[in-house]
């Protein structure tokens, strides 16, 4: 099920719905070549190919999402749902269903859905 959203927590970004290749190397090539990321279309290559989250650190955020609000999404995989949070509140803002004991609420790269 895919929710889709206009405002996402600013504290993640491009580093979901992606893949490690998993093409055999030799000891030699594990040292010395940086990961091969197996991106979907339209994503942008990672600044640093040694670091998944390099796309995610201070600065480097996309201007698009610079007025987010600071929400924060809590699964809550008994009641299947997760709750909306403010994070400078502290108040839950509201909860959207999930099907089934929701573990992880991950934006793809684009942050348009959850």
């Amino acid at each position: 099920m895919f929710i889709r959203y206009t405002a996402l927590p600013t504290a993640f970004l491009f580093f979901s719905s992606c893949t490690v290749s998993t093409a055999p190397a030799t000891s030699a090539q594990a040292q010395s070549s940086p990961p091969t990321w197996n991106l979907i279309p339209g994503m942008p290559a990672y600044p640093d190919p040694n670091d998944i989250y390099s796309a995610g650190r201070p600065g480097l955020l996309s201007p698009v999402v610079k007025d987010f609000p600071a929400d924060v999404y809590v699964p809550q995989n008994r009641m299947n749902r997760v709750s909306v949070i403010d994070q400078t509140t502290f108040k839950v803002l509201h909860h959207f269903p999930t099907e089934r004991e929701p573990q992880h609420v991950t934006p793809s790269w684009d942050l348009k859905t959850l």
